[in-house]
């Protein structure tokens, strides 16, 4: 299968464990739009600890925008 990135603007969500290596850190997640000169706008941020609350966040948001945003 091949993925392609879109030519124009996109959605993303980021994902990643902040402090970088720390085990005291917390996971950092991100909705994001990725415009065609690769800026980011940010539209929602959301953070915690709890693996299970960050899966169920990323359910919501793609519930939330998978129905709206049509680039």
């Amino acid at each position: 299968m091949v993925y392609t990135v879109p030519s124009k603007d996109y959605m993303i969500i980021d994902l990643g464990w902040y402090p970088d290596g720390d085990p005291d850190g917390n996971y950092g997640l991100s909705l994001a739009i990725v415009r065609e000169d690769n800026s980011w706008d940010i539209l929602k941020e959301f953070s915690s600890k709890n693996r299970f609350e960050i899966r169920d966040k990323i359910e919501q948001w793609m519930n939330e925008n998978i129905k709206i945003y049509k680039p």
